[in-house]
């Protein structure tokens, strides 16, 4: 029986990991660690994984996290938020879990503040986004820790960089599921934030998960795991129009102030170790927006 933990997991995608596992592997015992228990506390993080038992595999998704806007506004929180996180779950990982599997997850947002089809080789290689710094810049402390953590102490683990992330039970307010609820509320008319020609490498929550449990024992450092698809916020837009037959009018509020506007990740590493995504079956955007809207957000 493989032993499972989850942080994060009352979240959008951590809540959905947990069920997968389960459908996965019968006999898996998977340990959901949610909101309620606040891991930037030190004596809680410490009661956490002293008190679980021998894990297999961490699974590590908590994190605060919000849309642009929001971290914007709350840079400093999130930042302190998130490096209270980090170092107290790699402290406690390497003193109680030492054995276990750590897989971390980084964001398009760590990557450098240019527009380009962003390989793993670059992750180090330039600034971030001035305006969600911070958030990027948590996703590199982590995955370093982990290393040091791996030198050291012997940890074992990688770090998977997931791309744009849709579907149902998303109750964010990132780009999909505020679009979907902005015409559902307002039949006659829908502001977009920028001008539409953003760029982001959207996949199919049941897919992401699918990505993340097959590169879960990934030797290396760091790995892209999106879907391989991008496309750009007309897209998204113009999906959800036909989906929704909506018939409002559409106006986008201009260039989005200080925020690259195509971000995409190259998958080459991921298909040279699994044939990732070009060897699957992923959900087209079309049909991922689909099963979003029929589910429900």
């Amino acid at each position: 029986m493989t032993r499972y933990l989850i942080t994060g997991a009352s979240g959008f995608v951590g809540s959905a990991m947990k069920h997968f596992l389960v459908q996965e592997e019968a006999d898996a015992e998977v340990i959901a660690i949610g909101r309620e228990q606040n891991l930037a506390d030190p004596a809680v993080c410490k009661e956490v994984f002293s008190c679980c038992g021998k894990l297999d595999y961490i699974f590590h998704f908590a994190d605060v996290n919000g849309n642009a806007e929001w971290s914007r506004q709350h840079a400093a929180d999130q930042y302190f938020s998130n490096m209270k996180i980090t170092l107290n779950v790699l402290e406690n990982v390497i003193r109680y879990q030492h054995q276990a599997r750590f897989v971390g997850f980084s964001s398009l947002w760590a990557y450098p503040d240019r527009s380009t089809n962003f390989s793993e080789a670059e992750y180090w290689m330039g600034a971030l986004p001035t305006t969600i710094q911070q958030y990027g810049m948590s996703k590199k402390m982590l995955g370093s820790g982990l290393a040091a953590c791996g030198r050291q102490h012997g940890l074992r683990g990688t770090m998977l960089v997931l791309g744009s992330i849709y579907g149902p039970g998303d109750h964010s307010d990132h780009l999909v599921p505020s679009l979907i609820a902005k015409m559902k509320r307002n039949p006659h008319e829908l502001l977009v934030w920028g001008d539409g020609s953003q760029v982001r490498d959207f996949i199919f929550l049941e897919d992401q998960l699918r990505g993340i449990y097959l590169h879960k024992d990934f030797e290396g450092e760091l790995l892209n795991i999106a879907g391989g698809q991008p496309a750009s916020v007309h897209e998204v837009v113009a999906h959800l129009q036909k989906l929704m037959n909506y018939r409002g009018e559409i106006i986008y509020s201009g260039a989005e102030n200080g925020l690259a506007d195509d971000r995409r990740l190259d998958m080459s590493a991921a298909t040279r170790y699994s044939g990732w995504p070009g060897s699957f079956r992923l959900k087209t955007l079309r049909e991922g927006l689909k099963i979003t809207i029929e589910r429900g957000i």
